[in-house]
């Protein structure tokens, strides 16, 4: 399947959250249908390996959807404690993207 390209101008929206005791924001983009495309990813300090770590992730899931993997099938895939809970930042990030869309 070909790379589906975002156009220039898109929508979008910022969703702040905690997890790890730690303050994460996340900006998403999305296609003019509505489907979610690509997703930035901080961690509140800034330029440290776990800020670094995260936002490579989120690239790798922008690259993802936009080459047709579904969010919820890669929410699934994440790890999850014995109470169900995301194990780490991304995600409980696409929890809370699933929970809006």
């Amino acid at each position: 399947m070909p790379r589906d390209v975002l156009p220039q101008r898109r929508g979008g929206y910022t969703i702040q959250f905690r997890h790890w005791n730690m303050d994460f924001c996340a900006t998403t983009g999305h296609y003019a249908d509505g489907r979610l495309g690509e997703v930035f990813m901080s961690a509140g300090k800034l330029t440290s390996a776990t800020d670094t770590a995260i936002k490579e992730a989120a690239i790798a899931v922008s690259f993802a959807l936009q080459f047709g993997a579904s969010l919820d099938d890669m929410r699934r895939a994440m790890p999850r404690t014995t109470a169900g809970e995301p194990e780490g930042p991304l995600g409980k990030l696409m929890d809370l993207l699933e929970q809006k869309s």
